[in-house]
């Protein structure tokens, strides 16, 4: 229960911003977007280069939460 309670605090930030940015589902897409900062810092910590990790997770984010044009 602390973790979970300590999760929630940490991610609450990003929970809020997504909420500001009109996502239809800000807790899900938070827990998305860290999964996808999961696996860039696991690829970092396997040697792989930090600025194309993060870069490569930064496009893959971004374009997941960009405003769908129909």
């Amino acid at each position: 229960a602390a973790l979970g309670a300590m999760h929630a605090r940490l991610t609450a930030p990003l929970v809020d911003a997504l909420a500001a940015l009109g996502s239809a589902d800000p807790a899900r897409d938070a827990a998305y977007a860290q999964g996808v900062l999961d696996a860039a810092a696991r690829r970092i910590e396997s040697g792989g280069s930090p600025r194309s990790e993060a870069a490569a997770a930064e496009s893959f984010i971004s374009a997941a939460l960009e405003p769908k044009r129909d």
